[in-house]
């Protein structure tokens, strides 16, 4: 609503359809810049950060699942998730907070778009609390810093309650509108299980869809054939193997635990109902928690997730295997390839 009010007004000087771009432009600017953010603060590498930067964009996932289905809850959700990190760990830092906290702030009123679809309070929500958990684990034995971390946490989780207060008491009191009463736990876990034949574990890996990049599944694809040669097939394969020797090769980072287990969280939450327990942890999650049915489309609603440490892995394996060229043509050579 904020920034849709601010376009209202901005297009009585410029075309609607130049609104439109400007804001497209904000989104795919505020995602390479979070993801460069994050990723120089967790490698501190440039080069590593940009690489995973460029590919937070250049994705089959991004191509298929954001852009591809045109909603605007998608969009701001992948745009702001990498920001949204960035500024909570620097937040848990406890350094220059007034500051951190008054950006952080600012800007869930510029991206309260990516509210309009529920999810992405977990989205954003659930890689930051592993963080903090992470965090807490590990300053277990530091009395004082384990008091500034939870008192931080705590005041930021108010703040950020109190400043989206808009929109969170109205989505309350529609909790149990007529709508809400004509879903059923059976219903949303049946529309589950039926996407799910479309993201196996092989696919997610490689970033892809079968709906979207298999004509066996879907014969009017908005790409033709092209992603059904062994060429394509082959560079999405590639690419996972970069994120795993980027995976290995990061591991005595300090901020690994985080990557590795919102890698592996969000690989599992992505893949629906496809094996192993995929069926019996939705069954159980949908039975008990009724608010998670909004996940019945769990690849389309969590991939944002899993393809974020997914970017930092490939920049981190770039990096790595560009590192072991010792001749400069050779390694701009490898670059090219890549890019």
């Amino acid at each position: 609503y904020p920034l849709m009010i601010f376009g209202k007004y901005l297009s009585f000087v410029l075309p609607r359809n130049v609104v439109q771009a400007l804001v497209f432009l904000l989104l795919i600017s505020s995602a390479t810049t979070g993801a460069y953010l994050l990723t120089e603060k967790i490698t501190n590498n440039r080069l590593t950060a940009f690489v995973s930067s460029l590919f937070y964009f250049f994705n089959l996932y991004v191509m298929s699942q954001v852009w591809q289905r045109a909603i605007y809850g998608l969009m701001f959700g992948w745009a702001f998730l990498p920001l949204f990190l960035f500024l909570w760990i620097k937040l848990l830092e406890g350094k220059k907070i007034i500051r951190w906290l008054g950006i952080f702030l600012v800007l869930q009123v510029v991206f309260s778009y990516s509210y309009s679809m529920p999810n992405n309070v977990f989205v954003f929500w659930i890689p930051a609390g592993l963080y903090l958990l992470i965090k807490i684990f590990k300053e277990r034995k530091n009395r004082k810093t384990l008091a500034r971390l939870i008192l931080i946490s705590f005041i930021t989780g108010i703040l950020w309650l109190i400043v989206n207060i808009w929109w969170v008491y109205p989505l309350i009191r529609l909790a149990g509108n007529s709508y809400a009463e004509k879903t059923s736990v059976n219903l949303n876990l049946e529309s589950l299980r039926g996407v799910s034949t479309n993201f196996p574990v092989s696919q997610i890996v490689q970033l892809r869809q079968k709906f979207f990049f298999n004509t066996a599944n879907n014969k009017e694809t908005p790409w033709g054939t092209f992603y059904d040669s062994p060429l394509t097939v082959m560079v999405s394969t590639a690419g996972f193997l970069v994120v795993l020797w980027g995976l290995i090769r990061f591991r005595r980072s300090k901020y690994f635990s985080f990557l590795f287990w919102i890698f592996l969280i969000a690989l599992f939450i992505s893949k629906g109902t496809n094996p192993p327990f995929g069926l019996q942890f939705y069954k159980w999650l949908f039975a008990n928690f009724p608010f998670t049915e909004m996940f019945r489309n769990s690849y389309e609603k969590f991939g944002a997730v899993f393809l974020l440490p997914y970017a930092v892995f490939f920049g981190a394996g770039v990096w790595e295997i560009s590192s072991r060229f010792r001749k400069r043509n050779s390694k701009a050579l490898f670059l090219i390839l890549i890019f």
